[in-house]
Formats: structure tokens, sequence, C-alpha cells
């Protein structure tokens, strides 16, 4: 019999530095029984899926994804994936950054 457990990231999102008009993937592995359902902010604001934006949610292995195509300046700030079941929520932050080179690192 399996028992249920809350959401674990086993790979969180990373800062990253863009440059405006690159594609930004930000990637997480999270396991939790039953699999937690994903929500992605930007800047504390829910995003959906459609024109710039893709999200791709795991198959049962876990891996999800978020990527923004062509970014532009009101692209970069703080990312947030926020990982839910029954059992707990868990939360991870990352910043994309603009510019070709990382100022800083910082995952929360």
């Amino acid at each position: 019999m399996c028992t249920g457990f809350p959401p674990i990231f086993k790979q969180k999102i990373r800062d990253k530095a863009y440059n405006v008009g690159d594609s930004c993937t930000l990637k997480v592995h999270v396991v939790g029984n039953p699999m937690p359902l994903l929500s992605w902010y930007r800047n504390e604001e829910l995003l959906s899926e459609g024109g710039r934006v893709r999200i791709v949610r795991g198959t049962d292995d876990g891996r999800h994804s978020l990527t923004v195509l062509q970014t532009k300046p009101n692209d970069f700030g703080v990312y947030k994936c926020v990982a839910r079941n029954k059992y707990g929520t868990v939360t991870c932050r990352a910043r994309m950054l603009c510019g070709g080179k990382l100022i800083s690192c910082r995952v929360q």
C-alpha cells in the first residue's frame, strides 16, 4: 500500500540571464504522492499558457518546464514555481535577468 507524501523538488529553477529576444526555459523536477499540480508566476502574477508562454506539464516523471519565447524587457523578474498536493505545498524562486552575464545567483 502506497502512502502519500508532500511535494519535493528534486531540481529547482535557477537564476538565468538572457538577452532581449532570446527564449528562456526554466525547468523543475518535482515528486509527490499524489503527483503535485504546478503553478508558475512572474513577479507574483500567475502565468498561463498562451502567446509567448509555453508550459510543459510533466508526465509521470515529474519534469515540468516554463518557456518564454522571444523575451521582452518586461519578462525579466522573479519567477516562482509552486507545487501542491493534498499533503502540502512547496515553492522555489529564481530570477530571470537581462544581459548575457549572470550578475548574481540566488535560489530560495
